[in-house]
């Protein structure tokens, strides 16, 4: 077993922060996520999955991270993705807790389309606890090039975005379920997928 990523055998094993396993190689060099269900070691379980999922995507190498379909993964902060990152979450659930957090972002460290590239979100029901929806962004990437999000089921508050795409070039949203949450005032201005330049 290994406890640093991408050692790509399977079987090969990633530790998390408090030692628990995270990650789990399988056949075709994926990591399969191994989310918490319950409290370990005094840390919510809400943390810890979220500190894993940013453990297992928050660098620059390639990897693929799979979602168990049938799993409801909840985390309670966003998960800032690196470069080179495919998140497969086709029949899972994965729901922030916290009512004033997204879900996916990225660090803005570059301009020209450089802060991010070579993402992919494939699948997965991504929502807020909360019954109204987030009022912020739900998915919010930036400066970004080489974004695929496809086949996704995002929900976010009428007054915020379930996708927010900044300054990006060869972005693609596509097979996706986007659905508007709570109530709409008569001014409301907000769109569930926008589309920002930078200026």
């Amino acid at each position: 077993s290994v406890s640093s990523a991408f050692a790509a055998t399977a079987g090969d094993v990633i530790y998390g922060v408090k030692g628990n396993v995270i990650g789990i190689y399988n056949s075709a060099g994926e990591i399969e996520f191994q989310p918490l269900e319950s409290d370990y070691k005094g840390t919510e379980y809400e943390k810890l999955n979220a500190l894993a999922l940013q453990q297992l995507c928050g660098n620059d190498a390639a990897k693929t991270i799979v979602i168990p379909s049938g799993k409801t993964v909840r985390m309670n902060f966003a998960i800032l993705v690196g470069n080179n990152t495919t998140i497969k979450a086709s029949g899972a659930t994965i729901v922030q807790v916290d009512s004033k957090k997204g879900m996916i972002a990225n660090k803005v460290d570059a301009t020209s389309y450089n802060s991010v590239k070579n993402v992919k979100i494939l699948g997965g029901v991504w929502k807020n606890a909360s019954s109204s929806g987030l009022k912020g962004s739900m998915f919010k990437l930036a400066h970004g090039q080489n974004i695929l999000i496809d086949g996704c089921d995002i929900s976010a508050n009428y007054n915020g975005h379930s996708i927010e795409l900044i300054a990006c070039k060869n972005a693609t949203v596509q097979n996706c379920q986007i659905y508007g949450l709570g109530k709409a005032s008569k001014t409301c201005s907000e769109e569930q997928v926008q589309i920002d330049i930078a200026t």
